[in-house]
């Protein structure tokens, strides 16, 4: 089960909740959800194991996509367990195609499975109209790997989208909005329990002492 209410960034000050206006429509209230999710989740302490429906949905039109997902794991770009050649083909494909900031290598991880020349790169954050790129290396290496790439929150996104989907019948519209609608809630709980901690210290912090 995607869970987009864990995993989150400690910042000092949370990111707004992004705002809906009547002119956008699902696709347009997606795209704003990705960004704000890029911007409140620590790729470093999200489960990505269940991100694979939103793979499977968002490379279905490629012709050399996986037949299956299922193998899957997943392993820190520079991970011992990653080969040169998968990452000598992960890094050249984001430089010149995602256009990433080697900087962000650090903080990307990869999808492999053993005996698959498809891999996945999961990044920080993303160009929206660079998400779910996917491209191969004609040369420069010995092995011939397919490159798909996402940002976090997109994928999270699309993953949780195929799941309502499958367990509530939700179509695209009414998943971003239930997604919505969840994050809402939860943003305004978090508020209101640190100000009740606000409060409950202040008192305690007046009190006069007896003597």
């Amino acid at each position: 089960m995607v869970n987009l209410l864990k995993g989150r960034k400690n910042l000092e000050k949370a990111p707004a909740l992004p705002r809906f206006t009547t002119q956008d429509d699902a696709r347009s209230k997606f795209k704003k959800l990705v960004r704000y999710y890029n911007k409140v989740l620590d790729i470093s302490t999200v489960d990505l194991s269940n991100v694979f429906e939103g793979l499977t949905v968002s490379y279905s039109c490629y012709r050399n996509k996986p037949e299956d997902y299922s193998g899957y794991k997943c392993y820190d770009l520079k991970d011992s367990g990653v080969s040169e050649s998968v990452y000598e083909s992960v890094t050249s494909i984001l430089i010149h195609r995602a256009k990433i900031e080697r900087d962000d290598f650090k903080n990307t991880k990869v999808l492999i499975a053993e005996g698959q020349k498809q891999v996945f790169a999961i990044v920080p954050r993303l160009a929206f109209s660079k998400e779910s790129g996917f491209y191969s290396l004609k040369s420069g290496t010995d092995e011939h790997y397919f490159i798909g790439f996402n940002s976090l929150g997109y994928i999270l996104l699309k993953s949780k989208i195929a799941e309502l989907k499958r367990e509530k019948g939700y179509d695209f519209k009414g998943a971003v909005n239930h997604i919505a609608f969840v994050e809402h809630n939860f943003v305004l709980n978090q508020k209101y329990s640190r100000q009740s901690s606000a409060t409950i210290a202040t008192i305690q912090t007046d009190k006069k002492i007896p003597r």
